[in-house]
């Protein structure tokens, strides 16, 4: 599995309390675990890390369901160029 990370086209600002990814002129609000799934793409996670991390803080919700929206999550980074595979 590759490894994913923040590219320099995007960066994480607070703005009037609350989380703000900027992509390129772009402007996304961040829950807690959109932010944590981002800051923990540092190079040396993967997707597959990411899910792991989020199912055991979430035990209770079914791993299938984590991996799909964590996916979903990530490609859709990936589709804005606020993270690169390396």
């Amino acid at each position: 599995m590759k490894k994913l990370k923040k590219t320099m086209k995007s960066r994480i600002r607070k703005i009037a309390n609350k989380k703000i990814l900027i992509i390129m002129n772009k402007y996304y609000e961040l829950n807690d675990l959109g932010e944590m799934i981002i800051t923990n793409l540092d190079g040396e996670k993967s997707s597959e890390d990411i899910i792991n991390v989020i199912s055991r803080m979430f035990p209770d919700i079914d791993e299938s369901t984590i991996r799909l929206d964590v996916n979903n999550y990530l490609n859709f980074l990936l589709d804005a160029g606020a993270i690169e595979e390396v």
